[in-house]
């Protein structure tokens, strides 16, 4: 979609960059991992905030924080509820807001993210908000998914059957991170951001076209009127989306603030040449030649392949890593599908790299 001026806000959020200070903190390793199969080095500033939080916390705590921000999900819950309650504007208020909702709230969140992907139309959800009663059939639509790993079903589970435990405990999280780890470097952070945001408001200003194609990438499947851009020290570089569809008609993206230093160019390498790597294993070429044809669930595709659920799974993570597929979710199944148009995008990048 091509943006004009107008239909692009900047902004600074703090309950996003708090979310994403945990997520980073909990995946610092295989964050690392993929910044350097991106030719990426993260700053040196950054890696010593990292072990500087890490040590303010307690055993029990870091414990917490890998339990919770391990498991993806939990990073596009609270993505969800900020972007869904625009009272929210402070790391407080999200911390309050949690501990102000009543147990089947932030489980109805959990279960909403968890059960629809982000091609889901979110009108079509059922939802839990209204702390209706959860049933057991929420309990087999869990057992009976066949896209989450089985550490993620027992979390999904432990949230089903100890709603009151699981909000305690990530609400305690929370409040021992920010106000040990987080609060005390907050506003530093904050006027960095502030002031990377000025800049990539003049770069908007000065050539739209240029910035859309430099810095943001192909939005095409989603429907959305307008965009707001987060502006986040914690995800460096590139723009990262939350696992959800357009909020009330707007897309909300997070770039990371050293964007500018990473052209363009360098990304789509690295694009390349992991796309070349994917399609290097004959079991992954196959799997993009099914799923090119008509879309499938893991057992489909496990069947297919000659190969167990878990290992189909593992597979599905790697296309999904390159925004290769898109997932559909029909009667508890996930099916997933080639994105053709990314596939081409990548296959004309592959042409620039290799045949300039």
């Amino acid at each position: 979609m091509k943006l004009s001026k107008e239909q692009v806000a900047f902004t600074v959020h703090p309950p996003v960059e708090f979310i994403y200070a945990l997520n980073f903190t909990a995946n610092e390793e295989s964050l690392y991992k993929f910044y350097l199969d991106f030719n990426f080095s993260p700053s040196e500033e950054l890696r010593l905030l990292i072990e500087e939080m890490k040590a303010k916390l307690s055993k029990y705590m870091n414990n917490e924080l890998l339990y919770f921000f391990e498991w993806q999900d939990m990073l596009h819950v609270l993505g969800r509820i900020i972007l869904e309650n625009e009272s929210i504007k402070a790391t407080q208020d999200l911390i309050s807001f949690i501990e102000q909702s009543c147990d089947k709230e932030l489980l109805s969140y959990i279960i909403r993210q968890a059960l629809y992907s982000e091609n889901d139309a979110s009108q079509s959800l059922v939802c839990w908000s209204d702390c209706q009663h959860i049933t057991g059939n929420i309990r087999q639509l869990i057992s009976d998914m066949d896209d989450k790993t089985d550490e993620d079903k027992e979390k999904l589970m432990e949230c089903v059957e100890n709603p009151s435990e699981i909000k305690a405990r990530l609400c305690l999280l929370m409040t021992q991170f920010y106000e040990k780890c987080y609060k005390p470097v907050e506003h530093k952070i904050l006027m960095k951001l502030g002031s990377a945001k000025e800049k990539y408001e003049t770069l908007l200003h000065e050539d739209p076209d240029y910035f859309d194609k430099e810095f943001l990438g192909n939005f095409s499947g989603f429907k959305f009127e307008r965009m707001k851009i987060h502006i986040s020290y914690f995800t460096q570089i590139r723009p990262w989306l939350f696992h959800m569809k357009p909020y009330s008609d707007t897309l909300w993206v997070n770039l990371g603030i050293y964007t500018d230093q990473y052209p363009r160019k360098m990304f789509t390498k690295a694009k390349v040449q992991k796309f070349v790597k994917l399609l290097s294993d004959k079991k992954r070429f196959e799997m993009v030649e099914l799923l090119g044809k008509k879309p499938h669930y893991v057992y489909e595709l496990a069947a297919a392949l000659e190969l167990t659920p878990p290992t189909v799974s593992y597979h599905l993570t790697s296309l999904t890593d390159l925004n290769l597929l898109c997932i559909e979710r029909k009667n508890n199944r996930a099916y997933y599908s080639l994105d053709k148009e990314i596939v081409r995008e990548l296959l004309k990048n592959a042409e620039e790299v290799l045949l300039p």
